[in-house]
């Protein structure tokens, strides 16, 4: 069984055939026509499609916590963040009835131009708005990954310190 998927106990072999169907045809033309794929993987472009079809699922499980991870997408609209990630947290903790469900926001990393003074572009003034709101938003906390950045790499290369950092804070605010 030389190509399997290790699953503590449990060995499935991978190097049979296996039965499938397509879910969604991810052509281009089909992202421009959301009638193409009502259900498929295109939820993410219709208004709450990434709330109702991944997060509203989830609303039994109880949590201890959860981690958002994004930005950079925002950058533009840096002038409505921090009020969205505050509507944003009481969403979520209406979502899985816990008032004070613990919340880990990712600081954006580095990026662009570099800059002694903060507040110059929409990365630093988003950045401004994230440390904004963590400040208002009861038990949350604000993971700082700025450094791990660099001037042309949208995401950070070394995923292991951003793990140990969103670990150990998220860790604090937790226990």
């Amino acid at each position: 069984m030389p190509y399997f998927l290790d699953l503590c106990d449990i060995k499935i072999p991978v190097d049979r055939d296996w039965e499938y169907r397509i879910g969604s045809n991810c052509n281009p033309e089909n992202r421009k026509n959301f009638s193409a794929s009502p259900d498929g993987t295109f939820f993410m472009f219709r208004p709450c499609g990434m709330y109702n079809k991944m997060i509203y699922p989830l609303r039994r499980l109880r949590l201890k916590g959860v981690l958002f991870y994004q930005g950079e997408s925002n950058t533009m609209y840096y002038n409505e963040y921090d009020s969205l990630m505050k509507l944003m947290a009481s969403s979520l903790r209406e979502c899985f009835g816990d008032p004070r469900l613990k919340i880990a926001f990712t600081e954006l990393p580095f990026y662009g131009q570099e800059d002694d003074e903060r507040g110059t572009d929409n990365w630093d003034n988003l950045r401004l708005a994230q440390e904004r709101a963590a400040k208002e938003i009861p038990d949350s906390v604000l993971v700082d990954i700025y450094d791990l950045g660099f001037k042309y790499e949208l995401h950070p290369q070394n995923k292991m310190d951003v793990a140990k950092r969103i670990y150990k804070s998220f860790s604090k605010l937790l226990y």
